[in-house]
């Protein structure tokens, strides 16, 4: 490493600790509220199962997903905030791009027919079933638009290599 580049960092560590040190401590807080509700999701999706329940484990099958993607989203954020230099960031958001991209893919199928058909035999409320349609929507707009960008063919050395510094 460069010295240039080990001043930089240290500045940087210095002039951000009193952010990342808050940053840190309010991802501690959102972590606990976020483990209550998986482990909440767990146990009802656990119970459906004992229960043979099929309707509602598609349902919670799906929240459980999205809960668990939500954390590995706060988990790069944070190392987004905490990541000292460049590179770091660089390598960080390279993961968090292709988690983005598998969740962009996978959502739209769990939220497919099977889906669909456990929500109406729940008797969802319209008003809940319009805002999942909706959600849906965007959810298949952004992949239809950017899909070809994050193609695993397409995301080749020339685009992680442009996201480095």
């Amino acid at each position: 490493m460069k010295a240039s580049e080990q001043l930089k960092n240290a500045i940087e560590t210095v002039v951000l600790f009193r952010n990342r040190w808050r940053s840190r401590r309010n991802a501690r807080e959102r972590m606990k509220i976020r483990n209550q509700a998986l482990a909440s999701v767990r146990k009802t999706l656990d119970q459906a199962t004992t229960m043979r329940a099929q309707n509602i484990q598609t349902v919670f099958n799906v929240g459980l997903y999205l809960l668990q993607l939500d954390q590995d989203l706060a988990y790069f954020t944070t190392d987004m905030v905490q990541a000292v230099g460049d590179r770091r960031r660089a390598f960080v958001a390279k993961h968090e791009a292709v988690l983005l991209y598998e969740a962009a893919e996978d959502v739209p199928q769990l939220m497919g027919k099977q889906f669909r058909a456990a929500i109406a035999a729940l008797s969802v409320p319209i008003e809940q079933v319009q805002v999942i349609n909706a959600v849906s929507s965007d959810l298949k707009r952004f992949w239809r638009e950017h899909r070809d960008f994050w193609a695993p063919s397409e995301m080749s050395s020339r685009h992680i290599v442009s996201m480095t510094p």
